[in-house]
């Protein structure tokens, strides 16, 4: 549900944010849970700032009931230092917060409950961010450090798996604390959402680098010139499997060779995703070539 739009922007509650809202509501922890929940939207908004000052347009950001997320508009085609920068950008306005809560709070600016409370969750929203796992601004990071070596398809599944790994230990700690001790029940809110949201950043790999390379398709033939980076895949490996090996920062021109290594022809990566409809994804490389001809 769309709450405010500034800047060309949208601001979305999820659906279930407003379910955890009104169960909060009822147990008095409305008010608290509205402050920390603004703390997430300054988080977001470091994000947002640091990918207009690279020029990207944010199409919106999304509340949800363990964060939020801002969704970018030709952040994976960027470069993976900006990617970096974009993700660390939130949990460093966090961490500002909490350098600014904890200056506050020595001098006696302001009640000292609201500063606590700020000192305390910015220090979590930041910190917890920075882990290395999806979809974590740290995930985000790490992904974008792998995508360079394994391809971005291959580099999300090992970030989604930490943050499934995360979810669980998580879901562990909450539902002994909840059991044995009836306190942090957050932990398997967070812990639910963040598994559900590892497994979505899983699932939409694909699906999201065939957009990106369908995107690159629509830039060569509009600047007619774009960077490259050059593969060399055997002539048996199946399309679905090249197809992991490709960066969504760069087009990519595959040399394709035999067991002996010789050259058996080039291929570009518009006429493997020509192929992966045409021909099917189990098709090897080889058989492509021949398609072709």
């Amino acid at each position: 549900m769309k709450f405010l739009q500034a800047g060309g922007i949208r601001f979305l509650l999820n659906p279930y944010f407003l379910i955890l809202l009104a169960v909060l509501s009822f147990v008095g922890l409305l008010v608290p849970t509205l402050f920390i929940f603004f703390l997430v939207l300054l988080h977001e908004l470091g994000h947002v700032i640091m990918a207009q000052s690279f020029g990207l347009r944010v199409q919106e950001v999304e509340l949800l009931p363990f964060g939020g997320v801002a969704r970018i508009d030709g952040l994976l085609e960027a470069d993976p230092f900006v990617e970096i920068c974009v993700a660390l950008a939130g949990p460093l306005t966090s961490l500002f917060l909490a350098g600014l809560s904890y200056y506050l709070l020595l001098i006696e600016a302001l009640p000292s409950a609201w500063l606590e409370l700020s000192l305390r969750s910015n220090l979590a929203i930041g910190l917890v961010n920075l882990l290395p796992a999806m979809p974590l601004d740290g995930g985000r990071c790490w992904r974008a450090r792998l995508t360079r070596v394994m391809g971005y398809r291959e580099a999300t599944i090992r970030a989604a798996r930490l943050g499934k790994g995360l979810a669980i230990i998580l879901g562990c700690i909450g539902t002994y604390e909840f059991l044995c001790h009836r306190r942090y029940p957050g932990l398997l809110v967070m812990a639910f959402f963040l598994f559900y949201s590892a497994g979505r950043e899983q699932g939409m790999a694909i699906y999201v680098l065939m957009r990106s390379l369908a995107r690159k398709k629509q830039e060569l033939m509009e600047k007619k010139v774009i960077g490259a980076q050059p593969l060399v895949a055997r002539g048996t490996i199946p399309l679905k499997e090249l197809i992991k090996h490709l960066s969504p920062q760069k087009y990519s021109v595959i040399t394709v060779v035999d067991e002996a290594g010789r050259i058996l022809g080039s291929i570009t990566e518009t006429e493997v995703l020509d192929g992966l409809l045409q021909v099917g994804v189990e098709t090897p490389l080889e058989g492509l070539l021949r398609h072709r001809c």
